[in-house]
């Protein structure tokens, strides 16, 4: 993310593009439950609770994207699918 993002030129469209293979990327490695974030920021807007917006975009979308997904992922992966294995492995047995 982060090359892709130094190597374009500020101020060019080229830059609001440079994290959309990244952003991608998370979105899919997060399935199903990542695309429940634009639903959570969606509702957080209609509160009149704005973005977080610290002066430099990467930083904005480290903190409000990366950060998000990387959680909602590794809470998805490392602890829900497995309990909800464990759940049916038990359930199943003799």
């Amino acid at each position: 993310a982060w090359f892709s993002w130094s190597t374009t030129l500020p101020g060019t469209e080229a830059r609001s593009w440079a994290l959309f293979i990244p952003d991608l990327l998370l979105y899919v490695l997060t399935l199903p439950t990542g695309l429940l974030v634009p639903w959570v920021y969606a509702g957080l807007a209609q509160l009149s609770i704005g973005s977080l917006d610290t002066g430099h975009p990467f930083l904005d979308w480290m903190l409000e994207r990366w950060c998000v997904l990387t959680i909602v992922g590794y809470l998805q992966w490392f602890v829900f699918v497995p309990r909800v294995l464990r759940f049916w492995r038990k359930r199943n047995q003799p």
